[in-house]
């Protein structure tokens, strides 16, 4: 991020130069000369701004120190014709963002065997020796993440010349972005808007073609389904609920209004927004949630089966979806429930529901995002809020910040929240749990490359599928805990130290990763009557959730257990490009008696 950063100010100082001639450097001749004086040079007034922005533009050869380049394209092209040692050789064809650190390892191996051989041996010797070792991938060693020269100028600009553009081609492609080098959030939505119609158009065209669907009920099957009005209501609605929902809509009442965006970046967020509620008014996602029984069971016995907290109270729910929660509180005695949801069509559905079962004297549903309703929701304050809010992680789709939200304004002080704690924990798994080998023997063939790209794509995004208590290899360890009654929505994002030794039986077995899971309690703080665990560990019932697997590029094989242990830091936070996404770093190393291994970092999206 930092390399991307300094890039896109470089790009930024160039765009000023360009529109301030003020500032433009004289000839390039200057900047050798420049780089070679050293830094306490009594001449170093005489050169004006305008150097001073040659300099900081100008780069290194990678093997001769007293020589400059204008550009990191420039550089790198001379390293190729010049020394045989290609950065496109590297990349391999990749696009710039997979084959990142790969790139930037190689460049700072390249420069540090050329400061340590320097002066040693011939040139021709020092290269031979340093193409040898690029050869044999030597730069291949997370200790080479670490700039080799500070404010490397290689680093900041290789992309243009491994994706064969010239530097002013990079340039014109940072147009539509703000002056930190981020996109605009016109330019954002606009990009979100194409991508979505693009995927709806190629949707249609796979259903068509399939006899999915025919051509005239084309319009109808990809209508926005939480549009205004009851003409919107999904294919899949049934003539009741229709009927329903036609009678009487959503409530909004007089004191609760969504408050309208007023600037582009709240424009772009309730985009985002409403394309993440639209994800939730179809029906198989509530089905895969309501038939996880370990889920459901555990919300319905700790709304059901405490009588002390629950009966004649007021009970707020938070993404009610199709009410399932908000019944079970009715049902537990509650005196007044309100459901909120942000998808329209499945809040229509939910009060349907509500109707049919016989609770609307008890039970209403408010439509829209509960952090754009301004003013009191009906009800408040409430004695209990509760949510399902999960995702995978735990922390995936960001739903928990509603929730706080929503316990900060509308929980009355003291108020119950279910559930109250929340923890993540992770554990070391085998081979068996991946997917790669299967690949090794489909039916007596072999294939590779399926097993190579998948591998490739764990490297980069965190696997969600189930993995057995079996395949667990180490010891667990918990890596953040949340307090839902007194945590802020900061506390979202965390950086936690781990160690994780060999389970019994396990000594001597390769760990090939990092698995996480989650765990949430309804504890007897609020559940006084019967407290309740929901786990969605490897080792307790499977559940929609599953677990999230963060791969090792390389196995690790722990010794003793009582002396080894794969220790490190991890760390998630809220990813800015990716809206509700979370990135999750991964730092990690062996320990034992003789000493720590080296340090291996990882980053996945989530």
């Amino acid at each position: 991020v930092t390399l991307r950063r300094g890039r896109r100010a470089r790009v930024a100082r160039r765009r000023a130069t360009a529109r301030d001639p003020a500032r433009r450097p004289r000839a390039r001749r200057f900047v050798a000369a420049a780089m070679s004086r050293s830094s306490d040079d009594d001449d170093a007034d005489a050169y004006d701004d305008g150097e001073d922005d040659a300099l900081e533009d100008a780069v290194r050869d990678l093997i001769d120190a007293d020589v400059a380049h204008a550009s990191a394209t420039a550089a790198l092209r001379r390293a190729r014709d010049a020394h045989g040692l290609d950065a496109r050789d590297v990349a391999r064809g990749r696009g710039c963002e997979e084959a990142h650190y790969d790139v930037v390892k190689w460049l700072n191996y390249v420069r540090a065997e050329a400061e340590k051989k320097r002066g040693t041996m011939t040139k021709e010797a020092m290269v031979e020796a340093i193409r040898a070792g690029a050869k044999a991938r030597a730069w291949d060693d997370d200790a080479y993440l670490k700039p080799t020269l500070e404010d490397d100028g290689a680093l900041f600009g290789w992309e243009a010349y491994v994706e064969g553009r010239e530097e002013e081609e990079e340039e014109e492609e940072e147009d539509g972005e703000d002056e930190d080098g981020t996109p605009s959030k016109e330019e954002m939505a606009r990009k979100l808007r194409v991508e979505n119609e693009a995927l709806r158009v190629r949707l249609c065209e796979v259903m068509t073609a399939a006899g999915m669907v025919d051509e005239a009920s084309v319009a109808e099957a990809f209508s926005p389904v939480v549009a205004e009005g009851t003409e919107t209501l999904g294919r899949g609605t049934s003539a009741a609920v229709k009927k329903s929902a036609a009678e009487s809509m959503v409530s909004m009442p007089a004191t609760s209004r969504r408050r309208a965006p007023t600037t582009a970046e709240e424009r772009l967020k309730q985009e985002v927004d409403d394309g993440y509620f639209d994800s939730y008014s179809y029906f198989d996602i509530h089905r895969d949630m309501i038939g996880d029984t370990a889920r459901t069971d555990a919300y319905r016995d700790a709304l059901e089966k405490n009588p002390t907290l629950i009966q004649g109270k007021r009970v707020l729910d938070i993404g009610c979806g199709t009410g399932i929660l908000s019944m079970f509180a009715a049902r537990g005695g509650a005196s007044a429930v309100v459901g909120v949801d942000g998808a329209k069509h499945i809040a229509e559905v939910a009060k349907a529901n509500v109707k049919h079962n016989g609770f609307s004297d008890r039970i209403q549903i408010v439509y829209g995002k509960l952090e754009d309703i301004e003013g009191d929701i009906p009800g408040a304050p409430f004695d209990v809020l509760v949510s399902e809010w999960m995702g995978y992680g735990l922390l995936f789709e960001s739903m928990l910040d509603t929730v706080l939200v929503a316990r900060n304004r509308f929980l009355k002080p003291g108020g119950a929240v279910l559930p109250d704690i929340a923890t993540i924990h992770i554990a070391g798994f085998d081979r068996k749990a991946t997917d790669f080998p299967f690949w090794e023997d489909v039916y007596g063939f072999e294939m590779p490359e399926v097993k190579k790209q998948l591998f490739e794509g764990a490297m980069k995004t965190a696997v969600v599928t189930h993995v057995d208590g079996a395949r667990l290899t180490t010891s667990g360890s918990q890596v953040c805990e949340l307090d839902l009654a007194t945590c802020s929505i900061a506390d979202t994002e965390f950086t936690t130290e781990f160690s994780l030794s060999a389970k019994d039986g396990r000594v001597g077995e390769e760990t090939h990763g990092i698995v996480l899971w989650f765990d949430t309690e309804f504890s007897k703080r609020f559940c006084a009557d019967l407290a309740v665990m929901l786990s969605t560990s490897p080792e307790a019932k499977k559940t929609h959730w599953v677990q999230t697997m963060l791969h090792f590029r390389e196995p690790i094989t722990l010794g003793d257990q009582a002396t080894d242990s794969i220790v490190g830091r991890i760390s998630m936070v809220k990813s800015k490009s990716r809206p509700r996404a979370y990135d999750v770093s991964l730092e990690y190393r062996v320990k034992n008696p003789s000493g720590e291994g080296p340090t291996r970092i990882a980053l996945y999206a989530l």
